[in-house]
């Protein structure tokens, strides 16, 4: 799924060798109310009580206008309509408990546009998972006539877009592929962070379509039909109701 600076990529995650690793992924976006969902992990030098740092990381993910996959794979974030960075600077300039292990500063922007950026702890928890350290779930992609960012999207509706931006006036310019690279400087743990579990959503709050040919064959004569489903299982659940 990734092209990259081999062997710095694993199928479905991008993983830094040395003090700079970019990658593309092969899939695109090609429609509205698509994305991409992926996780930015911590390596175990920015967990709580890490003491071997690099001086400065950056990861930044984003969806960019790219027609082709070939190298080079290095790109900015002027490059990208929406993207997501994580920085951690030394000294810290932002707040005065950013450089501490175990958070990050988390940014969003378009462009060369940046948004406010927040503090993030890096993680979800202090315990350390093997060699790193599970982070937030980003998604990445489009709705409608916008280009959303979610933090740990679901599609049981109510999720709030962490940034949204305008597509120009006239469309999205596909494909719009994800583009990531992790930088450091400094020395430090040899993986500071790793952008893992990259996949393509399907459709964003993707709806069941019923068709004629449906209501025939299921003997379906109401405009609206009623639908009880229930979950397959040893123990039997609750069912859910829907009308459409």
């Amino acid at each position: 799924m990734i092209l990259g600076s081999l062997p710095n990529t694993d199928q479905n995650n991008l993983i830094p060798i040395g003090d700079e690793t970019a990658g593309v992924t092969t899939e695109a976006l090609t429609e509205t109310d698509t994305a991409f969902s992926f996780n930015i992990h911590g390596g175990t030098g920015l967990t709580e009580g890490g003491t071997d740092l690099p001086d400065t990381l950056v990861v930044t993910v984003g969806l960019m206008e790219r027609s082709g996959t070939d190298g080079p794979w290095s790109f900015t974030q002027n490059d990208c309509a929406l993207w997501v960075k994580w920085t951690r600077p030394f000294p810290p300039p932002d707040f005065q408990y950013l450089g501490l292990p175990g958070t990050v500063t988390e940014s969003w922007g378009s462009f060369g546009t940046t948004f406010t950026p927040t503090a993030r702890k890096n993680g979800r928890s202090d315990v350390d998972v093997g060699y790193v350290r599970q982070g937030p779930r980003y998604t990445l992609g489009l709705e409608g006539a916008n280009y959303v960012g979610y933090v740990d999207y679901h599609r049981r509706g109510g999720a709030v877009p962490r940034a949204i931006v305008s597509a120009p006036a006239g469309g999205f310019p596909f494909p719009l592929r994800l583009v990531m690279s992790i930088t450091t400087s400094g020395g430090g743990v040899a993986s500071p962070a790793e952008i893992r579990d990259i996949v393509l959503e399907g459709k964003l709050g993707e709806k069941a379509t019923l068709t004629a040919d449906n209501k025939t064959e299921w003997g379906v004569d109401s405009a609206h039909p009623h639908l009880r489903i229930y979950q397959l299982g040893i123990v039997p659940g609750f069912p859910v109701d829907i009308d459409l």
